[in-house]
């Protein structure tokens, strides 16, 4: 296991690989804190976004049955989560793409702290492989 004593909250400790297929699944590892902090109801634990021009825009989120958020304690009072994407078949080929954590950290005197991951980029790509 990754030992995340010296990290910061949203820090992400695996990041997704750099080229998929659709179909594929995709996913990234993030410092996090527990989601019961902030159960989002307003809003999303996280995003998978898509460069458009110069503007990042949301392609899915936490809603989305191809998604997966898998929280889980671990030794030293941390927690992560790690993020998944199954690739739909009409996603977009050939742009960036990322995952967004939103968290909420507890501090000591028991306040709410947001904060933000981000995944590197990772590009959706035409499965070439086998289509002979």
């Amino acid at each position: 296991m990754h030992h995340e004593e010296n990290s910061t909250f949203g820090e992400t400790l695996y990041q997704p690989i750099a080229e998929a297929p659709r179909g594929a699944t995709i996913d990234a590892t993030f410092v996090a804190a527990n989601p019961r902090n902030d159960l989002k109801q307003e809003s999303s634990h996280f995003v998978i976004e898509r460069l458009n021009g110069t503007d990042w825009v949301e392609v899915t989120n936490d809603a989305d049955f191809n998604t997966k958020f898998i929280w889980q304690r671990i030794p030293q009072n941390s927690s992560r989560v790690r993020i998944v994407w199954t690739i739909p078949e009409d996603a977009v080929l050939g742009v960036p793409h990322r995952i967004r954590y939103f968290g909420a950290a507890r501090t000591a005197t028991g306040d709410i702290q947001p904060f933000t991951g981000e995944s590197d980029t990772f590009i959706i790509v035409d499965d070439v492989a086998g289509s002979d």
